[in-house]
C-alpha cells in the first residue's frame, strides 16, 4: 500500500515538476530516502506544523528537529544535508569564472549564498587579483560581530596563499537590516588601517542583511571615513602639538626659575663673601667691646664687691662699736648701780646717823619743848582770865 502511493508520487513529479507539489508533500517524498517502511506523510505534517514552512523546517538545526515527534537522528541529519547542500549549490552557481572582473551584484551575489541559512553573524573575506577578478572566498570567524576578533593577520595570511593584495570583506547581520552599526565603521577603520601597513587594500566591506547589501565603497564611506578620520587625525596632533608646547612652556619657565634662583643664591654668595670681612671685624669688635663690657662688669662687680663688702665691714665695725659701747654702758650701768647702792648705802647709814642724832635732839627739845608749851599755856590762859575779867567789868 505504501509503496504504491510512493510510485503515485514519482510519476507525479516526474509529470508536473516540484511546482504542483504542496511543502508538506515535498517533505514527504524527501523523506523516503530515510524511512522506506512507514508512512512519511504524518511526519511531514508534524514537520510543517511545527515550523510553519519548509524553509524553516530546512533551517532548522538538529536539536530543534529532535523535538518533533516521530523525528529521530537520521532523520534530522538528513534535513541537515539537505540545507548544506542548498548552500553549497548556491555557493557554486555564484561562484564566477577566474578570467571575468567581478561587478558589485556579482559580489553581493556570492556573499548572500555564503551566508544562507547562518543564524550567528560570521565574516567572511574574498580575494581579488589586480583586475578584480575572483581568486577565492572564505568565512574566517563565525560568532556575534562585536565579539569576532578578526585578526589582520589572519586576512594577510589566508591572502599571501593566493598572492592576493586586493580583499573585500562581508559580514552577515542577522537581524535582517543591512545598515553599518558605529562598532561597524569603528571595526572598518581599524582593519583596514591595518591591512595596509601589511601592503593589502581593502577594496570594500559589503554588510548582508535578509534581502539586500550595504557596500561601503558604494556610499562613499571610506573616503568619509578616512576625511573624518584624517580630521580625528588632525585634531588630536593640534592636542598633542598644545600639550607640547604646554610643556615645553612649563619647563623653560621651570629652567628660568632655577636659574634665577641659581643667580639669587649667587650673589648672595657674593654677597655674604664680601661682607664676611666686615662681618669678621664687626664680630672682632663687637667681641673686643663685648669684652671690655664684660671686664667693666667684671670691675664694676668686683667694685661692687668691695664696696659691698666694705659696707659690710663697716656695718660690722658699727655693730662691734655698738657692742663695745652696749658693753660700756653696761659696766657703767653696774658701776654706777654699785656707786648708787654705795651711795644708797652710806646714805642709810648717814640717815641712820643722822636720825640717831635727831632721835638724841628730839628727845633733848620735847622736854624743851614740853617745858616751854606749858609756860604758853599758862601765860595764854592768864590773858584769856584776864580778858573775861574786863568784860565782866564792863558790863
Amino acid at each position: 500500500m505504501h509503496e504504491e502511493h510512493r510510485n503515485r508520487m514519482r510519476k507525479r513529479f516526474l509529470r508536473d515538476g516540484i511546482d504542483k507539489f504542496e511543502s508538506h508533500e515535498v517533505l514527504e517524498m524527501l523523506l523516503y530516502g530515510v524511512i522506506p517502511r512507514r508512512n512519511t506523510n504524518d511526519i511531514a505534517h508534524d514537520l510543517m506544523d511545527h515550523f510553519g514552512t519548509l524553509s524553516n523546517v530546512i533551517d532548522a538545526s538538529y536539536a530543534e528537529l529532535l523535538k518533533v515527534k516521530g523525528v529521530g537522528p537520521i532523520v534530522a541529519t538528513y534535513v541537515n544535508l539537505i540545507s548544506g547542500l542548498i548552500h553549497r549549490y548556491l555557493v557554486d552557481q555564484e561562484t564566477p569564472s577566474n578570467n571575468m572582473p567581478l561587478s558589485l551584484k556579482d559580489i553581493e551575489d556570492i556573499f548572500i549564498s555564503k551566508f544562507f541559512n547562518m543564524k550567528d553573524e560570521h565574516l567572511a573575506v574574498m580575494l581579488l587579483d589586480k583586475d578584480n577578478r575572483f581568486l577565492s572566498c572564505e568565512v574566517l570567524r563565525k560568532g556575534s560581530f562585536d565579539a569576532v576578533s578578526v585578526n589582520a593577520r589572519e586576512i594577510f595570511d589566508y591572502a599571501s596563499r593566493y598572492n592576493s593584495n586586493k580583499v573585500i570583506i562581508a559580514h552577515n547581520h542577522p537581524s535582517g537590516i543591512a545598515m553599518p552599526s558605529a562598532e561597524d565603521l569603528k571595526f572598518t577603520m581599524e582593519i583596514r588601517r591595518v591591512l595596509h601597513f601589511l601592503n593589502i587594500h581593502l577594496f570594500d566591506h559589503i554588510i548582508v542583511g535578509s534581502n539586500d547589501c550595504f557596500s561601503f565603497e558604494q556610499f562613499n564611506l571610506f573616503r568619509e571615513l578616512e576625511k573624518e578620520q584624517v580630521e580625528k587625525e588632525k585634531r588630536a596632533q593640534e592636542i598633542i602639538d598644545a600639550d607640547e608646547k604646554r610643556k615645553i612652556k612649563e619647563r623653560k619657565e621651570r629652567q628660568a626659575k632655577r636659574a634665577a634662583a641659581k643667580k639669587k643664591k649667587e650673589a648672595e654668595k657674593a654677597e655674604k663673601a664680601k661682607g664676611g670681612t666686615k662681618t669678621t671685624t664687626k664680630k672682632r669688635t663687637s667681641s673686643a667691646s663685648k669684652s671690655k663690657t664684660s671686664s667693666d662688669d667684671v670691675n664694676v662687680e668686683m667694685k661692687k664687691s668691695t664696696a659691698t663688702k666694705k659696707t659690710s665691714a663697716s656695718r660690722m665695725s658699727k655693730s662691734k662699736a655698738k657692742s663695745d659701747d652696749a658693753k660700756a654702758e653696761t659696766k657703767k650701768s653696774a658701776a654706777t648701780k654699785k656707786t648708787s647702792a654705795s651711795r644708797t648705802s652710806k646714805s642709810k647709814t648717814s640717815e641712820k646717823a643722822e636720825t640717831k642724832k635727831l632721835t638724841a635732839k628730839k628727845t633733848g627739845t620735847s622736854s624743851n619743848s614740853k617745858s616751854k608749851t606749858a609756860s604758853a599755856t599758862e601765860k595764854m590762859e592768864k590773858k584769856k582770865t584776864t580778858s573775861r575779867k574786863n568784860s565782866t567789868s564792863g558790863k
